[in-house]
């Protein structure tokens, strides 16, 4: 016997909430977003700020959730407080704990899904998405991926790069994008490494009659950044990483450059770089054993 139609069966059904988890790591955020816009879903941003760095070995910090979420700013950060959502979307070791903090408030209701490589035990995720070099072990809750996700897409590049074009308008080609990272662990990008790599791009353009379009990001050391620049003198659009700032050219500079260069200690980067088919140098900031 079929149930009577009644005004309940007409209505849209509801959406699940969705929380993305942002923390001071630009690399990290934007996975997170990205997988959000794939989603295609109504998705809040969650911005959490902890009050000094966390200083407590990494595998120690992603089980000690209490602990860690203890130590957030909360009058910076972004509040968490019920309705808890259905789905948390968090990546980098200082989002884990977080994330299984609104979890255990949520009754166990919510999922989780976590980018790149947990600290905390693989179970203690509904779904890990990594990338081959983490090189983390068969389960049916960890999903690996060639590249890391982005938001770079052609689309969004020509978008960008047709509102940008008026201010690289006198900047004569070829135009190099140059991305600048800084320190990850045994890649070191200190001045040295910035004054080598501002000459090589600078005689590069140069000799061709070309010019620059550089930015660097939030990893990218001041003094670094001012080893760099000082070689430039080359026509060149110089754009200084900003948190939170609107007004962005990276998309832009993907978008018009004829050739990208980037240092080479950010997969994402590289994989947001790929994205254009054009010629892509990587600088190695891999630093030699010692002897």
């Amino acid at each position: 016997m079929t149930a009577p139609l009644t005004a309940a069966c007409l209505e849209k059904p509801v959406e699940p909430r969705v929380w993305l988890l942002q923390s001071d790591r630009a690399g990290d955020n934007n996975q997170v977003l990205a997988l959000g816009e794939l989603l295609g879903l109504p998705a809040a941003r969650k911005r959490v700020i902890y009050r000094s760095p966390v200083l407590l070995p990494k595998i120690v910090a992603a089980r000690s959730s209490n602990l860690l979420v203890a130590g957030v700013d909360r009058r910076r950060s972004t509040p968490l407080a019920p309705p808890w959502p259905d789905l948390v979307i968090s990546a980098g070791r200082e989002m884990e704990p977080v994330a299984r903090w609104i979890r255990r408030q949520a009754g166990g209701r919510t999922r989780l899904v976590h980018m790149g490589r947990p600290w905390a035990p693989l179970e203690a995720f509904d779904l890990v998405i990594s990338t081959p070099q983490y090189a983390l072990p068969e389960r049916d809750n960890v999903l690996v991926i060639s590249l890391p996700l982005h938001r770079v897409t052609r689309e969004r590049l020509a978008a960008e790069a047709a509102a940008w074009a008026p201010r690289f308008r006198r900047l004569p080609g070829p135009r190099t994008a140059v991305l600048l990272g800084g320190n990850s662990g045994s890649f070191v990008f200190n001045p040295r490494k910035g004054t080598e790599l501002g000459r090589l791009v600078n005689d590069r353009a140069q000799t061709e009659g070309g010019s620059l379009l550089v930015t660097d990001s939030a990893r990218t050391a001041p003094e670094t950044f001012e080893a760099f620049a000082a070689e430039l003198t080359v026509p060149n659009y110089v754009y200084r990483w900003q948190e939170g700032a609107v007004a962005n050219p990276y998309f832009a500079f993907l978008g018009v450059a004829d050739r990208l260069v980037t240092t080479g200690e950010s997969v994402s980067m590289l994989a947001e770089a790929s994205v254009t088919g054009k010629p892509l140098y990587i600088y190695d900031l891999d630093e030699p054993l010692p002897a």
